[in-house]
């Protein structure tokens, strides 16, 4: 039996067996060595390290989803007019927000870094100060703090606590992040307060805005000037220039005369005799004790669309009439060029026509 065993130890098949278990341990030992070393390691670090300062996976998240947040918003209140808005605020709606996230968790990480190495150093009670500081919670903190945590314009600090824990951020990040921020504003204000103006620059300015002014005036006689361009002769094709290049001023509306007829229904003292309605009723098929009211009133106004008609198509015919009588009227004017007396006859409207005519 042992001597069948190690003739089986001894065969090419075993042996690749024995070769493929000893692979697959160290294969296994080598990836969890992998494992520890890349991922693990990855998500102590985080996303990235700028100057040896890491940038925690949860603060690129929260950024991303606050920019996310942010453009939707923007986006459903103010529409087509959202990219514009965006634009001034730095934010492209184009981008891709998780990008834009890790671009300005880099750029705050710069500043950070170059915070820490010119020695800022933050006390707790100065963290405490501007923590109860409502106007620099909203525009610091507002992808962390959410806005109902404020009751009465005042910080709920149990409500803080609620928010926190939501985000899955603890006390002592927050604590850190706080310093952090707090750190990069004072050191940003410590650059500007210590910008280098020249003097001239500075001297400029107060000139400009404090410093007393003193004005010449200068006055000049117009009509030395409608003097001048009368006396210089333009030829037509001058004029025709200027007015090419200015063709809108010179457009003026487009008149029409108007005669307006009114006509009175109650003018017409149309009567409809009980007759009248009977046969109106007998003719449609209609009730006659019941629709007697709608009877008359339809009979009404069928004689009155008639009555109306006949007198609009009369006073048409006569306004014509009137019209053909003022142009032969200034025809004749024309011809003779004298003045002319005015006939009785002519109607008073093409008296007053006439008179506006020879203005």
């Amino acid at each position: 039996m042992m001597n069948s065993f190690r003739k089986q130890m001894k065969s090419t098949a075993f042996k690749l067996i024995i070769w493929l278990g000893l692979f697959s341990i160290i294969g296994g030992v080598s990836l969890l060595v992998f494992v520890q070393n890349v991922f693990l390691k990855q998500n102590f670090e985080g996303i990235a390290s700028v100057n040896n300062l890491a940038i925690p996976v949860s603060d690129y998240r929260r950024q991303a989803r606050y920019l996310y947040y942010v453009i939707n918003q923007i986006k459903q209140i103010y529409g087509a007019q959202a990219d514009m808005l965006l634009s001034l605020w730095g934010i492209d709606a184009k981008s891709n927000p998780e990008k834009m996230a890790l671009e300005n968790l880099i750029q705050q990480k710069v500043v950070q870094s170059a915070a820490e190495n010119s020695g800022f150093n933050i006390g707790a009670d100065y963290i405490t100060q501007k923590l109860q500081d409502n106007e620099f919670v909203k525009d610091n903190l507002s992808n962390i703090i959410p806005n109902d945590v404020f009751e009465n314009g005042k910080l709920n600090t149990s409500s803080l606590i609620q928010a926190l824990k939501a985000q899955q951020t603890s006390l002592e990040d927050f604590e850190a992040l706080l310093k952090e921020i707090i750190e990069r504003n004072l050191f940003v204000d410590s650059l500007q307060s210590l910008s280098y103006i020249p003097q001239d620059l500075l001297k400029e300015q107060y000139i400009k805005h404090y410093s007393k002014k003193k004005f010449n005036i200068l006055e000049l006689d117009i009509n030395n000037y409608i003097k001048k361009s009368e006396s210089e002769k333009l030829n037509q094709a001058e004029i025709e220039s200027y007015f090419d290049l200015n063709k809108e001023n010179y457009r003026v509306p487009e008149f029409r005369s108007v005669n307006l007829w009114s006509f009175n229904p109650d003018s017409y003292q149309i009567s409809i005799s009980e007759q009248d309605i009977k046969d109106f009723a007998e003719k449609n098929d209609r009730d006659l004790e019941k629709d007697k009211s709608d009877i008359e009133r339809q009979l009404r106004l069928e004689k009155f669309e008639t009555d109306f008609k006949n007198d609009a198509k009369r006073v048409l015919n006569q306004s014509r009439d009137n019209v053909a009588i003022l142009d032969n009227f200034v025809k004749t004017k024309k011809q003779s060029n004298q003045k002319l007396i005015l006939s009785k006859k002519m109607p008073v409207w093409a008296q007053k026509r006439y008179f506006l005519w020879q203005k």
